[in-house]
């Protein structure tokens, strides 16, 4: 085999060993974890699911199920309540709007991308995590669509 052949080889490799981490992995899309116990699992934190809406530009009444809000795959920033600076996790949230983000007990806020993105905008949710409980949340985030 020639270098650029074993390279290409490698470069699948890696991508394909991040593709499982993302979508396949027991993390659940866990992408980054700050602070101390880094790497430690944890007996609690957050189960959520994200949706988007309105998915139609007319609200009507009756509504018309086919513009109901949908599940939405997302990056979600969690931060810590005390110190909205930075992330303490980032999450990705699945094509059924699902994310999983094992943490430790604390005051958090879930939040789409804080750099100004934006659409869709999310509501920040304020969620308290207690120990060896996952709290279940929903976000629902707003398309811009009217």
């Amino acid at each position: 085999m020639n270098r650029f052949t074993l390279i290409a080889i490698a470069a699948l490799i890696v991508a394909g060993a991040g593709a499982w981490y993302l979508f396949a992995s027991p993390t659940g899309g866990v992408l980054s974890r700050g602070g101390p116990g880094e790497g430690t699992p944890y007996t609690s934190g957050i189960n959520g699911t994200i949706s988007i809406g309105p998915t139609c530009p007319a609200q009507r009444n009756p509504p018309d199920p086919a513009c109901a809000d949908k599940p939405y795959s997302m990056l979600v920033y969690i931060f810590r309540k005390s110190d909205m600076s930075e992330p303490f996790l980032l999450a990705r949230s699945d094509e059924r709007g699902v994310f999983n983000a094992p943490l430790p007990p604390g005051e958090y806020v879930i939040q789409s991308d804080p750099a100004g993105v934006p659409m869709p905008r999310c509501n920040p949710t304020n969620v308290t995590v207690v120990a060896n409980k996952y709290k279940t949340v929903a976000v629902s985030c707003d398309t811009g669509i009217r």
